[in-house]
């Protein structure tokens, strides 16, 4: 058990987030099993998102998510869904 006051602090705040990331988690989980049930790019956009946001609080890494994705896509039978590539201006001398 915590003694200190920062201590006894520290562990409200852990129990909190594990709280907060376990719903997180089990969200893209359960959104992930729809997906795999009825393959279509709707959820596929959902699921895509939902790992987004999770890379972004840090629940999971960016390598993980994107593993994630192309193993998504690949049973969607489709490319990736990507953005539409940015224009790059040219250099002229």
């Amino acid at each position: 058990m915590p003694l200190t006051k920062s201590a006894i602090k520290k562990a409200r705040q852990d129990l909190r987030k594990r709280v907060v990331n376990r719903k997180l988690k089990q969200d893209l989980k359960d959104t992930i099993k729809v997906f795999e049930e009825k393959p279509n790019s709707e959820i596929l956009k959902k699921v895509y998102s939902k790992l987004d946001k999770a890379v972004k609080v840090g629940l999971i890494h960016k390598n993980t998510a994107s593993r994630k994705k192309s193993s998504l896509a690949k049973q969607l039978g489709t490319k990736k869904i990507t953005k539409a590539p940015k224009k790059v201006k040219s250099r002229q001398k």
